[in-house]
């Protein structure tokens, strides 16, 4: 596979480039750690300098830079040359966890003659489809340095060691009716061998770590399972992704392209959380402390600028499923493959406005990108995305938008390339716009 590359552009020449790049990303980030430190080294090459939260910053007008908080969430910005009083802010959020099943603290088990793992679920995954998976784990841990000090590294186990073996059909007649998932007993996978401590587990046979760890005392872990089945595209012209994790990370490698493309002098922002799968209420989370105080000390958070100023909230959206076309509203039901969608939702559970719509309506017809509508039917529940968090939070117009998919919070899902591409060029174009504040962009 191709490296995360950030000369890419979204022409259909390079939509093989975009492809590699794309998949090489998700294939590279099997956990939220991973994701952050794949794009913080993409935005190094791009020209980005890394901040430290606990140190003084000296930002330059024209300066690129980004910070992360946790390992995970990274927030990257361009001070640009225009005062952001009178030119407002452009910037894109998105998330970089997914739903998945987590280690618990003490994940060695024994029962019944076999060794398994003992775990918690993170998020709403889509519980069936982590059944017969060749498993691995990735993550971080902590571990004794000695000193008085505690070191921790990257853990990324390429090998397969666990599995969530299925039920015999000879054994749940009704399996293929109304099976019923109970997350306490029935998603602990079996690992191989006479694996009685967690090191034993992540360091037998094939890993790639960072450097530090040499047998030390494991003091704490964050990690979780993923598919070791590397994402793939398949079709003529190989037109769809089929992978884990496109919820959300299609939308964080569109956004880093975007904000390294976009030719632009104005303050530009990518927002990469953590924590959005389990509600963005955390230090790192959108709902947390860590975008104002990034805004506080780069821009400012004075009306004058949050109120000139645009979020794009970047998250996938709902294909409408030939077999379940049911679950649609007939006249917002987007295609995959037919443009990105714009999110709405009249309880505000998508931050999108009439006003906002229009503005990136209006961009796509001038781009000529094809874009599509979505609402949720009146009697299915809503998901949500950090963008009505962050509205409500900061006081930014913020818009929903971004491509449609199949199977979300699946262990495995699928989305267009071509609308990947479409969307990447969307984002960079709302970086680059003369002017995002709305209230005169709109007559009254």
């Amino acid at each position: 596979m191709n490296r995360f590359d950030p000369t890419v552009e979204a022409t259909a020449e390079s939509e093989d480039n975009y492809r590699n790049s794309l998949l090489d990303f998700i294939f590279r980030s099997p956990s939220p750690y991973h994701a952050s430190r794949c794009l913080a080294d993409f935005l190094e090459s791009a020209g980005f300098t890394r901040l430290v939260e606990e140190e003084q910053w000296s930002l330059e007008p024209g300066g690129r830079y980004y910070v992360t908080r946790n390992d995970t969430s990274l927030i990257a910005f361009r001070c640009g040359q225009n005062p952001a009083d009178s030119a407002g802010i452009r910037a894109i959020g998105a998330h970089l966890d997914s739903p998945c099943l987590k280690l618990a603290p003490n994940p060695i088990l024994q029962r019944h003659g076999y060794h398994q793992l003992n775990v918690e679920v993170y998020g709403s995954p889509l519980l069936r489809t982590w059944f017969d998976r060749d498993l691995s784990i990735a993550g971080r841990i902590f571990f004794d340095n000695g000193k008085r000090s505690v070191r921790k590294c990257l853990i990324h186990k390429a090998d397969p060691v666990a599995v969530i073996p299925s039920v015999a059909i000879h054994l749940e007649r009704e399996a293929n009716t109304r099976q019923e998932i109970n997350s306490q007993t029935h998603l602990n996978p079996v690992i191989s061998g006479d694996m009685d401590s967690l090191e034993q587990l992540l360091f037998t046979g094939d890993d790639i770590t960072d450097s530090g760890y040499n047998g030390q005392t494991l003091l704490g872990h964050d990690l979780s399972l993923y598919d070791v089945n590397p994402p793939e595209c398949f079709g003529t012209g190989k037109k769809l992704i089929s992978s884990a994790r496109i919820d959300n990370l299609l939308s964080c490698h569109a956004g880093a392209i975007a904000i390294a493309e976009a030719q632009t002098d104005n303050f530009c922002m990518l927002v990469c959380s953590d924590h959005e799968e389990v509600g963005s209420v955390s230090d790192s989370g959108a709902g947390g402390p860590f975008l104002a105080s990034v805004l506080r000390r780069s821009v400012g958070l004075d009306p004058s600028v949050i109120r000139r100023s645009l979020l794009i909230s970047a998250d996938g959206a709902h294909g409408i499923h030939p077999n379940y076309p049911h679950k649609h509203d007939d006249r917002h039901a987007p295609i995959i493959g037919n443009g990105l969608v714009i999110k709405v939702n009249a309880n505000q559970n998508y931050a999108s406005s009439g006003e906002s719509v229009a503005f990136i309506r209006k961009q796509c017809e001038n781009l000529n990108l094809p874009h599509q509508i979505f609402i949720s039917r009146n009697d299915i529940r809503c998901g949500s995305t950090i963008g009505p968090i962050v509205a409500s939070e900061i006081g930014i117009r913020t818009v929903d938008v971004g491509v449609a998919q199949f199977a979300m919070h699946s262990i495995r899902e699928l989305a267009s390339i071509g609308d990947a591409i479409d969307f990447k060029r969307l984002l960079t174009a709302v970086l680059e716009s003369e002017k995002v504040d709305l209230s005169e962009w709109v007559d009254t």
